[in-house]
């Protein structure tokens, strides 16, 4: 099963996803397109694989994940409405 999470920063994508993995027995890749991971064909691999979940924002990094062709089974959309939470989950 594929599965992507579209998420803001600090709304819980990272915990969702690698409870969501733990639960499937199936591997998160943490924003596979981050200016700070080095994207490499392994990485990409492992995103085409049959069964992975997938955390990104939305924007460029989701731009990047369309132009794979990638069909995901399931996308969840992850939002915080609080700022003040947001805020605080930084400190």
């Amino acid at each position: 099963m594929r599965i992507l999470l579209i998420g803001g920063s600090r709304v819980g994508g990272t915990k969702i996803g690698e409870w969501i993995g733990y639960e499937l027995g199936i591997p998160y890749i943490h924003e596979p397109f981050g200016i700070w991971r080095d994207t490499n064909e392994n990485v990409l691999r492992d995103i085409k694989s049959e069964n992975v979940i997938v955390k990104t924002h939305s924007g460029k990094e989701l731009e990047r994940l369309k132009g794979l062709g990638i069909h995901w089974d399931k996308t969840i959309g992850l939002i915080r409405e609080d700022e003040n939470d947001c805020a605080i989950s930084m400190v």
